[in-house]
């Protein structure tokens, strides 16, 4: 108790929260990547890990699905036949067009009008 008397309050706070704070990512599993692909798919995630050693990630809208296939084995010729397929199968998806029905103007409900005064 001797010791903590050297310490001013402001002190004593600020190493209880460092203390708290560090507890608190080992408890919660916080990883070197501080969660950066928690929420990926396994192809995303390896996409990333992966490519993103050597390059700047491309859009995966910036090729079609057959050009994704030709560029993931050629670039990737370390990377197992299974882990290539599982990013072929992340940026062929991912680059899917988003269709958009028209809208269809029978079904828009026609603006309230208010009655003349």
């Amino acid at each position: 108790m001797l010791v903590l008397k050297r310490f001013t309050p402001y002190a004593l706070l600020l190493i209880t929260a460092m203390l708290l704070g560090i507890n608190a990512m080992t408890l919660s599993g916080c990883n070197s990547n501080g969660g950066k692909y928690a929420n990926m798919t396994p192809g995303q995630r390896l996409y990333h890990r992966k490519c993103a050693s050597c390059h700047r990630l491309k859009d995966p809208m910036e090729y079609n699905d057959a050009e994704w296939v030709e560029y993931v084995h050629e670039y990737s010729r370390r990377t197992s036949k299974e882990k290539q397929q599982l990013i072929i199968n992340y940026l062929q998806k991912a680059n899917d067009p988003i269709i958009i029905a028209p809208l269809d103007p029978n079904a828009i409900a026609p603006l309230a009008t208010t009655p003349p005064l």
